[in-house]
């Protein structure tokens, strides 16, 4: 497993598929093996929902910016938008990039492929963000991460992390419960020889602005475009 949390694509979505009866925020901190933080709010309603970070010190001449990833499970599709990067050359009046992957043939589809895992219930539980979880063991390929989950939050999945183009398969684990609403609360542990953790800090039901989940994305440059021999961008 590739270092959970240092992530520069977000990161970590709930498929709605399981989470139809919430709307809301949720707010996490994530972290990583070279001891690096940063915070990330989720945003979900209906068959949509957006992660927005801030990306970390290791991003180079990105860190500080603010980016987004949406996935619409509609369409089957999910948008990443960035801001420019310096010294890339972008058509005037551009807000910055986007790229859209298939959950069926992007990094998404690799999840788990080479998984051979287990997820032990532990017995114990804990209150996180005033939602109480269960305590699980999931084991794969030898390495050990401790997850807190809750069936009140939809089910979790993670897309691929990376820049565009250069995106890795998220990790076995969290495919470790399928297509069940199972949201983690907290994730702990070693993972790919590097401590890896995540921690919801609050969780607000209420309702989410459009535009927040919007994924036409017009005025970004089209990274997918881009890497296929082009570049376009969305008027």
């Amino acid at each position: 497993m590739r270092h959970a949390t240092l992530l520069l694509t977000p990161l970590l979505l709930a498929a709605p598929l399981g989470a139809q009866g919430f709307e809301g925020t949720i707010a996490m901190r994530l972290s990583g093996g070279q001891g690096e933080s940063m915070d990330a709010t989720m945003y979900t309603k209906g068959d949509r929902m957006a992660m927005v970070v801030q990306l970390p010190a290791s991003a180079g001449p990105m860190a500080g910016k603010e980016m987004r990833s949406i996935m619409n499970h509609a369409t089957g599709k999910v948008t990443v938008l960035l801001p420019a990067v310096p010294g890339m050359p972008l058509p005037p009046g551009s807000k910055g990039m986007k790229m859209t992957t298939d959950m069926m043939t992007g990094p998404m589809a690799k999840q788990g492929e080479e998984a051979d895992f287990t997820a032990r219930k532990l017995g114990t539980s804990q209150t996180i963000a005033g939602y109480s979880c269960d305590d699980y063991e999931v084991t794969s390929a030898g390495e050990v991460m401790n997850i807190c989950v809750t069936d009140r939050l939809g089910r979790f999945t993670m897309p691929g992390t990376g820049m565009p183009g250069r995106q890795q398969p998220p990790p076995a684990w969290a495919r470790a419960f399928g297509d069940k609403p199972m949201f983690p609360l907290k994730v702990w542990g070693t993972s790919g020889g590097s401590a890896a953790e995540m921690l919801v800090t609050s969780v607000t039901p209420g309702s989410v602005p459009a535009p927040m989940l919007d994924d036409s994305a017009e005025g970004y440059v089209d990274m997918s475009a881009m890497m296929g021999g082009g570049m376009r961008r969305n008027n």
